[in-house]
């Protein structure tokens, strides 16, 4: 597949890029081995299939392209991990028959944001576990005005209290994490082999190339902004 920009393409995309993906994939495996989850907006299944390494099972992977999804049944497929051609407005899937939704950098892209979160909240089982990802509009566009995105291929870009907002609205608790690159010191080598790596194991956060800075409410807008916070995580429950 050809690099668009769009979508990551393993082999293709810049690193600078793809190890922001890959992080964030890092960051949900950890939270939802052993879970029924689906991963919407998939795109080329890379993050389907790690998810499954990490102990989800099985996983779904769902995107509205029949090339990202035909390159992710070529690539990515196995017993455990299954691709479906759908929209993220209307997923294929029964009412509850999930215990976990993830969709990284989807809310972004979708023109109604609010028919995608309601079908979410309908496919996951109630006290399910939802995690995304969305650019931080003040750092992305460096505007706070609603309408500023940061790549044409973007419908709209949220600040961190306009995403809570947004996810309280559909009965999901939300804590969110902060994610922006590391200073340049933790490019040296006995820190990235050493330092890096215990921390992510002590905190269950990624520090190997991103770091998340965990927040509450309305607390994080501040502090996702003041550390430089690129893209904004959100790890929710499905209220009863």
């Amino acid at each position: 597949m050809e690099f668009t920009g769009e979508r990551v393409v393993p082999g293709v995309t810049p690193d600078r890029i793809l190890v922001d993906h890959l992080a964030r994939y890092r960051f949900a495996a950890r939270r939802v081995a052993g879970l029924r989850t689906v991963d919407v907006a998939c795109g080329t299944g890379y993050g389907a299939r790690m998810l499954a390494a990490g102990g989800a099972a099985p996983v779904i992977g769902v995107d509205l392209s029949p090339e990202a999804i035909g390159y992710a049944r070529t690539h990515f497929a196995t017993a455990r991990v299954n691709f479906l051609v759908a929209d993220a407005t209307g997923l294929p899937l029964p009412r509850g028959s999930c215990d976990a939704v993830v969709s990284f950098e989807t809310l972004e892209h979708v023109p109604d944001q609010h028919a995608f979160l309601r079908e979410v909240a309908r496919v996951v089982r109630p006290g399910g576990v939802f995690i995304c990802s969305t650019p931080n509009r003040p750092i992305t566009t460096n505007s706070d005005a609603p309408e500023a995105v940061s790549t044409p291929f973007h419908s709209r870009e949220f600040t961190a209290a306009e995403l809570l907002d947004l996810l309280r609205a559909h009965a999901f608790r939300a804590r969110l994490y902060g994610q922006r690159t590391f200073p340049s010191f933790c490019a040296a080598p006995l820190v990235r082999r050493r330092l890096l790596p215990w921390l992510t194991r002590v905190t269950g956060l990624d520090f190997e190339y991103r770091i998340f800075v965990i927040g509450f409410g309305p607390r994080l807008a501040p502090a996702a902004c003041g550390l430089g916070a690129r893209y904004l995580i959100a790890e929710c429950r499905k209220g009863p």
